[in-house]
């Protein structure tokens, strides 16, 4: 159902009507959350973060990408407590 509904066009960032419970409305990734489904909810979030990002992008509201590699090497005895 997922797959059908994202592939027909379904933009997983928009979020429902405002409640008293949820003054500034939810996700389908917050939905899934809420009931349970924590892949199906991690999912959504990833899936609703790069649509977000290529729309924006489109409208010309940002550049860049969302490449996650760096160079930058992490040195384990550098975290603190």
């Amino acid at each position: 159902m997922i797959v059908t509904l994202q592939s027909a066009g379904a933009k997983s960032y928009l979020v429902t009507d405002p409640t008293s419970e949820d003054p500034g409305g939810v996700t389908a990734a917050d939905l899934a959350s809420k009931s349970g489904y924590e892949g199906l909810a991690a999912f959504l979030a990833e899936k609703s973060l790069v649509e977000h990002f290529s729309d924006m992008k489109v409208a010309g509201n940002a550049t860049g990408s969302l490449q996650t590699t760096t160079d930058v090497a992490v040195i384990p005895g550098n975290f603190a407590e």
